[in-house]
């Protein structure tokens, strides 16, 4: 089993240091150490399993019917003899989307195939009467103390094989990206010193970080095909919204790169800079507090035909006020507004660490359906049933941006 993880972990690490090695010079250089270390550490680490204390655990009953390939054929008539009760122990654990990788270099040993590994709870199911056999409540509520213990034990025993290389993950991301930026400053010297030999200065790579993005002329909505009787109704058309992304994401890295900037910055300032940007591209299209339906909102990019898509811009404050966020843009949508954008600014440490984390909580949101999808590091979306119109599905794209300084 060790040998299966340690596997892993040498696939893990080799790819990640690949990535290093393909990421930019200028982005090596201009980072942080520290911090492109929790970049590249938070897309391919494991997370240890942890039980979660918070969330009680519970037991329910399942009663079925199983004839065993071996039952003589006369007996088969007495069908109240192959009824099945069985128990099953619901073990709550904290979010973790890896598991099923986990299990898989390191399986529990349990031959009865009788435990299921979920994302949120681990679920072990107990016979309590089947063909020939029928227990009391002494036999299985020990089988349940022994087999909880068991799982419980493996855990602590995985979880300290996943600490021991994480670790090692992370210090092996270090020495990489400490490698790769010496071998850029010691390039960079060189060619300083050969510019000095030959008395000819040496043009510095201009660095064309904000860009206009290139967008056909083709409409921003498309018009769905009107059934007879019915009003003719128009969407955004998906590519454009994320085009649209495409142009926020591009200011939103410039505050990054120059958090110290926008350090003392509020909510208004940062999003009248994308107002900015938006307006270089779309003629001056997108406003800012404008009304919408139920209130003002920060970003409203105003299309033909209709006022469409939707931003708001946050400062990270918590979870709760996140959540609140969420369920204020929605509030903003109508049922032709198919698409709302959610920037959130941060200022905290352990960023990646609170993006994970968000991701987690949104999917707790009752109304969230399908699946939600990573697009990257720091964009995810959520889908939701319109407040007010529950026929209307609506997609959010949750993107965030760390402002964090010392």
């Amino acid at each position: 089993m060790q040998n299966n993880l340690q596997r892993t972990y040498n696939e893990i690490t080799k790819s990640t240091k690949l990535k290093i090695e393909a990421t930019e010079d200028s982005e090596i250089i201009g980072c942080k150490t520290d911090s492109l270390i929790e970049y590249f550490f938070f897309l391919n680490f494991f997370s240890p399993i942890e039980i979660d204390d918070k969330k009680p655990q519970t037991i329910s009953k399942r009663t079925g019917f199983q004839i065993p390939q071996d039952v003589p054929k006369d007996l088969l008539d007495t069908k109240k003899d192959f009824t099945t009760e069985s128990l099953i122990y619901f073990l709550p654990i904290k979010p973790n989307l890896r598991i099923s990788e986990i299990i898989g270099f390191h399986p529990f040993k349990d031959s009865s195939k009788n435990i299921q590994w979920g994302t949120s709870d681990i679920q072990i199911v107990f016979p309590v009467k089947g063909y020939g056999f029928i227990k009391d409540e002494i036999q299985v509520a020990s089988e349940v103390e022994i087999k909880r213990k068991l799982v419980v034990e493996w855990i602590e025993k995985i979880n300290t094989q996943i600490i021991n290389f994480n670790e090692y993950l992370r210090s092996e991301i270090k020495l990489c990206i400490e490698k790769r930026k010496k071998e850029i400053e010691l390039n960079d010297e060189k060619y300083k010193n050969i510019s000095k030999r030959i008395n000819i200065p040496l043009q510095l790579k201009i660095d064309d970080t904000i860009q206009k993005i290139q967008l056909d002329t083709s409409p921003l909505i498309k018009n769905i095909k009107p059934s007879p009787n019915v009003v003719e109704e128009y969407i955004l058309d998906r590519k454009k919204v994320l085009d649209i992304v495409h142009v926020l994401d591009n200011q939103g890295r410039q505050f990054e790169k120059t958090a110290m900037t926008y350090k003392s910055m509020y909510e208004e300032d940062l999003r009248n800079i994308l107002l900015v940007s938006l307006n270089t591209v779309f003629e001056g299209k997108a406003v800012g507090e404008a009304f919408c339906n139920r209130g003002k909102t920060d970003i409203y990019l105003n299309i033909d035909r209709g006022n469409i898509l939707i931003v708001e811009c946050k400062i990270w404050k918590g979870k709760s006020e996140y959540i609140s966020a969420i369920n204020q843009l929605l509030s903003y949508l109508t049922w032709r507004n198919n698409y709302g954008i959610l920037i959130t600014f941060c200022r905290i440490n352990n960023f990646l660490k609170l993006i994970g984390e968000s991701f987690d909580f949104v999917g707790e949101i009752s109304d969230v359906r399908n699946a939600m999808k990573r697009i990257n590091d720091s964009h995810f979306i959520s889908y939701h049933k319109l407040p007010s119109d529950e026929s209307r599905n609506v997609e959010i794209h949750h993107v965030f941006y760390n402002l964090f300084t010392k």
